[in-house]
């Protein structure tokens, strides 16, 4: 019995004294941000390109898409129609803030696209990886 009582008060005292505390920092998850301007004539009179359409591809790098046409859903199209690329992410650029995308790979390629709402203008990048956060400005001149 005297046995059991030490244990019972071991026991209480090891699961009292312990806690969640979490010293790691934790870094928050990694995104894209994306901004879009335009420009006419004039380099240094730039403004702000509001509902730009943004489109996110992961897997591969999309640089070989001369023969593909953009539909407005962000599926690059193969002109004779056999091949179909759908962006995982889309998104809308509403203010000077622009859009956030919330990387859903870390070990893919990347590749965005913004097509301006201003004139018909398409602009992209690709990233081979990203493990941090990154941000992308596209400046479309007319």
């Amino acid at each position: 019995m005297k046995n059991q009582i030490i244990l019972m008060i071991f026991l209480f005292g090891f699961f009292v004294s312990c806690s969640d505390d979490n010293s790691l920092e934790i870094k928050s998850d990694p995104f894209i941000q994306v901004k879009a301007f335009y420009n006419i004539g004039n380099a240094n009179d730039k403004h702000l390109d509001v509902n730009s359409k943004v489109f996110v591809y992961y897997g591969k790098c999309l640089w070989g898409i001369a023969d593909y046409e953009l539909k407005e859903d962000g599926k690059f199209v193969s002109r004779d129609g056999t091949d179909v690329i759908s962006p995982e992410q889309q998104g809308v650029i509403r203010d000077i803030d622009g859009v956030n995308f919330k990387l859903l790979y870390l070990d893919k390629e990347i590749t965005v696209f913004v097509k301006s709402s201003y004139g018909n203008m398409l602009s992209g990048t690709c990233y081979p990886s990203v493990s941090d956060s990154a941000q992308l400005v596209c400046n479309f001149s007319y």
